[in-house]
């Protein structure tokens, strides 16, 4: 902020200078004199208010203070205000006693005042205590209200007060907003004689504000626990607050897409329903739910929370999630793709924003290109990109770039006139981009796309047209890109494997996908989920606690395509309804011991332990595990230990000498 522009003292080697030029100027404009010169325009307009609200500059009248049991019940309609700032006002002014400070009330009435006792006298004498108002149609000119009727930080300095009485002073109001929604809650007053320093410096003052707007924001969030706690868990969903009349003061983005909802418009308009607004003026609509059907068919179940400051409803919150509950409308256009958002499981706060990132792409045209290792699920996230866009009943075209044959991967991207090549299909051939048209194509595996293709694409992402092979007429599409790749990008680029001008083109909105060896705290919840899901009409079957912990100590090179895999082929072999270690597949052990040299080197000291662990493996005889089981009284873990293996590598050798 230019806090220059907020203040008529800059330099202090013009400080008297500037004191006399005003001082001329206000005594002028008292005379009747319209040519001022060298006044800001914010006190030009409150001398001509304050003169239009019959203030006397000369002998001010000292309008009666607020009663006390008034001024108290002031006090405590604003306790949140009061409570976040009096701490950090008091603690400032024990270590500097040079200025006043004000709490002001949105309507102007001083509600407390820190000051030293000489300047608490001085307030005295000129009526400037608590329950007195400060505003501009009470005592003329001041920064307080100037800052009321502008909403904005301000400074008035010395004869810039419309009252003479006021003008040994300097003193700065900025406003104090509700951190979330940006109503005023009051003003933060500082004041002190023109000549101390301190009292020049806006950037004390603001700094003050924002630690008070921090304290304010955090005792909300305590009295509306409710509302954010809803608000943080659908933070992707749209969602609007709104204040007691009605007017949107924060909507967010899938808001915006969505309902076309904007900062300033009516809830009412945007959301077309009457019947709410009606509802709204009796005081019937908070805490309740609506239906909302949009134009393309969707439902949407709306809840309205009560939105609370100092325990007055000051307006709410409208949270709206999609009615999937509903049968789809007559002719309503069925969604290309077979994945959701939903679809995802995972308790990882690593994956949480993933997923957040997600859903924020979704209502973005810009290109996003997914980064996984293979079986993260890469395609999953580019459906479920789509499928929560505003465009996902338009089509979703998958194109695996690395599965088609190079000398036909132009032509099936980018199609052909007929005719156009040996073999040519007399018609011609849509491409995929043009079938992709007001949609999505995912582009998987693009690191494999040949080079001569690469500059046709680049092509197609800056020009936003399409050229079919043989053909003459660029064809203008509007088509959303999402790319995937498990390749390292950057490093083909410096390999010369792939174009560094298409690489920056598609990476606009990168999203990597973590390893499942990353966030292991998900292994447990999919492998419920796929032994329920392939359970082939049985009940599903358990894993005993020791297969769920090699699980979760594997590493998953092939991620969560691999684990669906292995539990596939653990409920065909197994027998009963319990998983056991017997039912663990051969490689599970032998992957997970190579992987230890892999994945885990900080584990192991040096390779001549790993080829000492393999051998001492090998070399357990029946004895030598009866001798420790009975050492450990059968305890599997500390045997492992002992012998310097797996737990695995014990129950099978228990297995082998058919040891009970």
């Amino acid at each position: 902020m230019d806090y220059h522009l907020l203040k008529s003292v800059k330099k202090f080697d013009e400080f008297y200078k500037i004191d006399k030029s005003i001082r001329k100027n206000w005594e002028r404009f008292q005379m009747g004199g319209l040519n001022v010169e060298s006044v800001r325009d914010e006190i030009i307009h409150s001398w001509n208010r304050s003169k239009q609200n019959g203030i006397n500059p000369f002998e001010r009248t000292k309008s009666p203070s607020m009663v006390l049991h008034l001024l108290n019940e002031k006090r405590d309609k604003n306790r949140i205000l009061l409570d976040a700032a009096v701490p950090i006002l008091q603690d400032f002014f024990q270590r500097n006693s040079d200025l006043v400070w004000d709490l002001v009330d949105p309507e102007g009435t001083v509600l407390e005042t820190i000051a030293n006792s000489r300047y608490m006298q001085e307030a005295e004498n000129i009526n400037c205590v608590p329950g007195q108002n400060f505003s501009e149609a009470s005592i003329g000119t001041n920064a307080t209200g100037i800052a009321l009727m502008e909403k904005k930080t301000i400074q008035v300095f010395a004869a810039e007060h419309f009252v003479q009485e006021l003008q040994p002073y300097v003193d700065t109001a900025s406003p104090i907003r509700d951190p979330f929604t940006g109503q005023l809650v009051g003003i933060l007053h500082m004041t002190s004689d023109k000549n101390v320093v301190l009292a020049h410096d806006i950037s004390l003052i603001e700094m003050k504000k924002n630690q008070i707007e921090h304290g304010i924001g955090t005792r909300i969030v305590d009295e509306n626990i409710f509302i954010f706690k809803n608000l943080f868990e659908s933070i992707q969903e749209p969602y609007i607050l709104f204040d007691n009349k009605g007017t949107i003061l924060r909507c967010n983005e899938a808001a915006q897409y969505v309902l076309l909802a904007q900062v300033g418009r009516s809830l009412f308009d945007v959301l077309g329903i009457s019947s709410i607004e009606n509802k709204w003026d009796k005081n019937l609509l908070l805490g309740m739910q609506e239906l909302l059907r949009m134009k393309d068919g969707s439902e949407w179940k709306i809840e309205f929370l009560p939105y609370k400051r100092e325990g007055t409803v000051q307006g709410g919150m409208a949270i709206f999630q999609k009615n999937r509950s509903i049968q789809p409308i007559i002719n309503k256009p069925k969604k290309p793709t077979r994945y959701e958002f939903s679809d995802i499981l995972t308790q990882e706060p690593s994956m949480y924003k993933v997923l957040q990132l997600s859903k924020k792409a979704a209502f973005s045209e810009k290109t996003i290109l997914l980064i996984g290792e293979s079986g993260t699920g890469k395609e999953l996230f580019a459906q479920s990109i789509h499928a929560y866009g505003p465009n996902n009943t338009k089509p979703f075209v998958e194109v695996n770039c690395g599965a088609i044959p190079k000398e036909l991967i132009a032509s099936e991207l980018f199609g052909y006139e007929g005719g156009a090549f040996t073999g040519a299909k007399s018609k011609g051939h849509k491409g995929k981009f043009l079938l992709a048209d007001q949609g999505t194509i995912f582009l998987d595996e693009i690191g494999d796309l040949p080079l001569e293709v690469q500059v046709y694409l680049l092509r197609v992402l800056e020009e936003r047209t399409v050229l079919p092979i043989g053909g003459d007429r660029p064809i203008r599409i509007d088509v959303r890109v999402i790319a995937a790749t498990h390749k390292d990008l950057e490093l083909e680029v410096k390999e010369g494997r792939f174009r560094e001008d298409l690489f920056h083109r598609l990476n606009v909105i990168p999203i990597r996908i973590p390893a499942l060896r990353e966030r292991k705290g998900d292994i447990p919840q999919l492998t419920r989920f796929f032994l329920d899901q392939y359970k082939e009409g049985l009940e599903p079957q358990k894993l005993e606690p020791e297969v769920m912990e090699v699980l979760l100590r594997y590493p998953w090179p092939g991620n969560v395509r691999q684990l669906k895999n292995m539990i596939q082929r653990m409920i065909f072999t197994s027998n009963g309804l319990s998983i056991r270690m017997d039912d663990l597949p051969n490689e599970l052990e032998l992957e997970r011991n190579r992987s230890d040299k892999e994945f885990t080197p900080a584990q192991l000291n040096n390779n001549n332990q790993c080829e000492s662990t393999n051998y001492l493996k090998n070399q357990i005889d029946k004895d030598l595990l009866i001798q420790t089981l009975k050492e450990t009284n059968g305890n599997i873990s500390e045997t492992a230990r002992i012998l310097q293996t797996s737990r695995v590598t014990i129950y099978k050798k228990i297995k082998k000498y058919q040891l009970s």
